[in-house]
């Protein structure tokens, strides 16, 4: 009979390990994703003005050789 309740109490205690572990994989993935997200948008954002610095670099050498 003393068995029980220390069975009962490692197997709870092995559960809850597991639950923790888990919810720490799964927030780890959150903000992975997140992290992704934002970095994408950023890439997005740098490239977009690089190729509009390009274009007026190239309009602006472009009306310099026609005058």
């Amino acid at each position: 009979m003393m068995e029980d309740p220390y069975r009962e109490r490692t197997s709870l205690a092995r559960g809850a390990r597991d639950i923790a572990k888990e919810a720490k994989r799964h927030a780890a993935k959150k903000v992975n994703k997140v992290m992704d997200r934002a970095s994408d948008e950023y890439s997005g954002r740098s490239y977009s003005r690089f190729e509009n610095d390009e274009d007026e670099e190239d309009n602006r050498y472009y009306y310099q050789d026609g005058q």
